[in-house]
């Protein structure tokens, strides 16, 4: 009888405590959802390639070109009251002429858009590029081919092209050869068409890793390569215009594997080559410097995707360096460990060399006194923070002055951040 009565007094307390288990989980499952975006689909489906600026428009691809570019009337054939940049604009004088199909990646130069496109066995190895024309991202002429210079038997051991990279004036590729082996080509802009072919591809280094970035800071360029033999390379502008390749210098078998690389310029003026390796270790090369230095880990391995974001309208002090995260390098389900992170740049614009000073945070959640590119964490995570990031890049207040985000997810299109709030790109 006793127990039956300490069963009849505990029974209502545990459906009590149940209860209450219940509607609190139920509370953050209704705060979950009504902390997802409502997705759109995207214009540019798939995995885009890389996003770059040309000619004051944006362009990216899947299995084609776009273009985002301001509204002008008499070069774009856009109405007069079509709000602010549009995609895909063309007319009879401005029209977005096509490379080819299956677009895997694009690199611009101050004079040249290129386009690498994929053949049947999988391998990039169709290299075009065209001459900008006067108006807004507009095109002159036809696409031409790139091929490699005949008089460089180096280079001819490479034909299969596969990523590109460009820094200020200058066109770099990752090429393989017929086996395993990995080079750096360069393009010399010297060279003049002749029937829409320029062979103008030179070897740069070779048994190296996958071309993964590249960047200028004024005198020298460096370029960086991924996997067993990745690292870093240099090698002057005045050496490329003479021709001259001895000087490279880098050791691809003692280096890093580096994912991505981007030069830094701060209010100075002054340029700071910032790099990310696979595991997520930041490293920094500031003027003066012979070697890059390594800051701080990022706390996740990354895809490589670097870009410096500003608040639309703001100084330097507010800006950050994105760093593109990947949660597994085996899958690519959608988890809360991918999209990105954020690294609070010095009030002069800069990565500081002090790792106390470059807090390294996720979006929404800023260190104290620094800013953050979206409005909320968890809208963040339920929305681009479920995809791996291959690329992203901040648009210029001189071609959209709201300065979106735009991001290349693998296999979810490309996405935009506007008004601090991530959605796909529609």
């Amino acid at each position: 009888m006793k127990k039956n009565r300490i069963a009849k007094i505990i029974s209502p307390l545990l459906l009590l405590f149940l209860f209450i288990m219940v509607s609190c989980n139920q509370d953050a499952i209704f705060y979950a959802i009504s902390q997802e975006t409502e997705p759109k689909d995207p214009r540019i489906p798939g995995t885009p390639t890389n996003i770059v600026e040309f000619n004051n428009a944006i362009f990216a691809a899947s299995s084609s070109l776009h273009r985002y570019a301001k509204r002008d009337a008499d070069n774009n054939g856009i109405a007069d009251n079509e709000p602010g940049p549009v995609w895909d604009a063309s007319s009879d004088d401005n029209p977005l002429k096509q490379p080819g199909f299956r677009i895997s990646a694009l690199a611009a130069t101050t004079e040249y858009l290129y386009a690498l496109s994929l053949n049947d066995s999988g391998y990039g190895d169709v290299l075009k590029r065209i001459k900008k024309g006067n108006g807004l991202g507009s095109l002159a002429g036809d696409w031409e081919t790139v091929s490699i210079d005949t008089t460089d038997s180096g280079a001819a051991g490479y034909p299969n092209f596969q990523t590109l990279c460009a820094d200020s004036d200058r066109l770099f590729v990752g090429a393989r050869s017929s086996g395993d082996s990995y080079a750096i080509l360069y393009a010399d802009d010297t060279a003049v068409a002749s029937n829409g072919v320029t062979n103008n591809l030179r070897l740069l280094i070779s048994e190296t890793g996958v071309l993964s970035g590249a960047a200028f800071d004024g005198t020298t360029h460096y370029v960086s390569g991924s996997g067993n033999y990745g690292g870093i390379f240099t090698v002057s502008e005045a050496d490329l215009g003479s021709k001259i390749t001895s000087g490279v210098t880098g050791s691809p078998q003692n280096s890093r594997n580096i994912m991505g690389m981007i030069a830094v310029t701060d209010n100075s003026s002054n340029t700071q080559i910032v790099a990310i390796t696979r595991n997520g270790d930041l490293l920094y090369l500031n003027a003066g410097d012979t070697d890059f230095t390594a800051l701080k880990n990022v706390g996740y391995s990354t895809t490589g995707s670097l870009a410096v974001w500003k608040a639309a309208g703001g100084a330097a002090a507010n800006s950050l360096l994105l760093i593109g995260i990947q949660g597994s390098l085996t899958s690519l389900t959608q988890t809360y460990t991918n999209g990105y992170r954020e690294a609070a740049l010095e009030s002069g614009g800069s990565l500081s060399t002090v790792s106390d000073n470059a807090p390294i945070y996720d979006p929404g959640n800023p260190a104290s006194g620094k800013d953050t590119s979206v409005a909320s964490n968890d809208r963040y995570a339920s929305a681009v923070g479920l995809h791996p990031i291959n690329f992203l890049y901040q648009v210029p207040a001189a071609i959209d002055d709201t300065m979106p985000v735009f991001a290349s997810t693998q296999n979810y299109g490309l996405w935009s951040c506007r008004d601090k709030q991530w959605n796909a790109e529609e």
